[in-house]
C-alpha cells in the first residue's frame, strides 16, 4: 500500500521497468491512462477483498475469476508466465469438488441449450438452401477402385 498504489500510478511505474514490462503493457499504460488508474485501484480492492469474499459462497466465483484475470494480466503484461500460472492454479484450488461438479453440469446444460437453439435457427436455413439443389455424379468407368 505504497504511495504509488494509493494515487493510482503503480501500473505506470511497473511499465517503466524494462525487465518486467512487455510492449502491450507499455502501450496500454501510455494510451489509456484512465483505465490504468482504474485497474490499479481494482487490483487493490480485489486483493484486499479476496480473503473475506472467499468465505462468502456467492461471491467466491467472482472474486476467484477476478484474481485469475489479475494474474493473467501479470503474465501477459509483465511476462511472468510461470508465476501467473502457479497463482492461477492455487486460486483454482479454492473450489470444492461439489463446486466443480456444479460448474460442469452448468456448462453441459448451457452447451446443450445453445446447440439446440443454433440447430433450430439453422434447420430452416439449411432446408431452404438445399431443397432445390440437384447433385450430378459423373462416372467415366476409368477408376479401378470405383
Amino acid at each position: 500500500m505504497g504511495e504509488m498504489w494509493q494515487n493510482g500510478t503503480a501500473l505506470y511505474y511497473i511499465s517503466q521497468v524494462r525487465e518486467f514490462s512487455k510492449p502491450i503493457l507499455d502501450y496500454m499504460v501510455n494510451h489509456y491512462v484512465g483505465l490504468t488508474i482504474l485497474f490499479t485501484y481494482l487490483s487493490i480492492i480485489v486483493k484486499i477483498a479476496f480473503p473475506f469474499a472467499v468465505i462468502n459462497k456467492s461471491l467466491k466465483p467472482f472474486v476467484v475469476i477476478a484474481m485469475i484475470l489479475f494474474h493473467a494480466g501479470i503474465g501477459i503484461g509483465m511476462g511472468l508466465l510461470t508465476f501467473s500460472l502457479i497463482m492461477i492454479v492455487m486460486e483454482l484450488l479454492l473450489f470444492t469438488d461439489r463446486e466443480y461438479k456444479k460448474l460442469y453440469h452448468f456448462i453441459k446444460i448451457s452447451f446443450r441449450k445453445i446447440s439446440i437453439t443454433i440447430r433450430r435457427k439453422t434447420r430452416k436455413l439449411g432446408y431452404v438452401s438445399f431443397q432445390h439443389k440437384q447433385i450430378l455424379v459423373f462416372y467415366d468407368g476409368w477408376c479401378p477402385v470405383c
